[in-house]
């Protein structure tokens, strides 16, 4: 058997955030199969306009398990120039916001 790797960094566009963290607790965490995971979700938008807003989850089996066996989110950080309303969050024309959760 080969060993699994490290880090594993999932970046998902079409899939909802729901499917991409069923993917990362039920399989990539799922008996410590990989020590980190930094998964990328970037909102889709028609094919005309650039995306405004993408998340990213860091989670890692050192940090700690749920009692469901579930391993929570060590950081979630946002990035965008609209929040997860459609409210822009441009300061300036051209900058962008970055809300970073630090627990």
């Amino acid at each position: 058997e080969l060993p699994w790797p490290n880090l594993v960094v999932e970046v998902a566009y079409y899939q909802t955030e729901e499917n991409i963290m069923t993917k990362v607790q039920k399989y990539l965490l799922y008996n410590d199969r990989v020590h980190d995971v930094i998964v990328v979700k970037i909102d889709p938008v028609p094919v005309d306009q650039v995306p405004s807003r993408f998340r990213a989850w860091h989670f890692c089996v050192s940090y700690s398990r749920l009692a469901n066996g579930n391993v929570p989110a060590r950081n979630m950080f946002e990035f965008g120039t609209h929040d997860v309303n459609g409210g822009p969050l441009n300061f300036e024309q051209g900058t962008c916001v970055i809300n970073i959760k630090l627990d």
